[in-house]
């Protein structure tokens, strides 16, 4: 069932990304983040996780202005990224992409913003037992400044948590570079 339901998020996403890619004139927003990955070591204070990454969103946003430069805004799209975990204990460690549907929700008013991001979808990838895959689902708030109306830098923390073949929980601090391309 939840292989089921994680392909399901994954086509929905896929067909919306291909809806809004067919317009000549789509210009999303999105965000380029570096992470780090920081899990929590086992009952024995041991093995411990850390590793990091890179993640970028592509979102359509759909905005309502709030005054001359504020604006609430939901943006829906699509995460894809390329990340990697490290431990003391070779059966965990793991390279993993994670691809799935990005939704934000986010306020801004001139140059500052606030966002919460949560993204669901497949992660596969190679651990030292072999090919693995699973699902993932990432959830977390970032600031933002906008250099000019737009791009932006934030800085933010998400969770993420992985399942499958190679379980993990990591909480992720994120630097970020962002852009709206709306006129």
């Amino acid at each position: 069932m939840r292989h089921v339901l994680a392909f399901a998020l994954v086509a929905v996403s896929t067909l919306l990304l291909g809806t809004l890619s067919a317009r000549a004139d789509w210009r999303p927003d999105g965000a380029l983040g570096a992470h780090v990955l920081v899990g929590p070591a086992d009952s024995n204070g041991s093995n411990a996780r850390i590793g990091g990454g890179l993640i970028v969103d592509l979102l359509h946003p759909f905005r309502v202005s709030l005054g001359e430069r504020s604006e609430f805004a939901f943006k829906v799209g699509l995460g894809v990224g390329v990340s990697g975990l490290s431990s003391d204990n070779a059966d965990a460690n793991q390279m993993f992409t994670p691809a799935g549907l990005s939704l934000a929700i986010g306020y801004k008013t001139g140059g500052f913003g606030v966002a919460v991001i949560a993204r669901g979808g497949l992660w596969a990838g190679a651990t030292n037992m072999g090919l693995s895959a699973g699902g993932y689902f990432a959830m977390g708030g970032r600031v933002e400044w906008w250099l000019d109306d737009t791009v932006g830098l934030a800085a933010g923390v998400e969770a993420w948590w992985l399942l499958g073949s190679a379980d993990a929980f990591v909480i992720a601090p994120t630097l970020a570079l962002t852009w709206s391309l709306d006129d």
